[in-house]
């Protein structure tokens, strides 16, 4: 396989967002904060934690802030 298509193959979409992230990059969220993951399945029913999420969503989920009178 050449380099090209090897980083070409390396390279997956965000189960959240879509963009192309490294595999490598995809977030596994064995150990993850909880409310994290729970925001993130609230946006997004149809996501699986088994699937990950990318670092940029990741980040965005766990800074929006706390939501009034709701357990995140």
């Amino acid at each position: 396989m050449t380099e090209t298509k090897k980083r070409e193959y390396d390279r997956i979409p965000c189960p959240i967002c879509g963009h192309l992230i490294n595999r490598w990059d995809l977030k596994e969220h064995t150990f993850a904060e909880r409310w994290v993951l729970n925001r993130i399945q609230n946006e997004h029913p149809e996501w699986k934690e088994e699937n990950g999420v990318c670092t940029k969503c990741w980040e965005y989920y766990r800074d929006l802030p706390p939501r009034t009178g709701a357990l995140n």
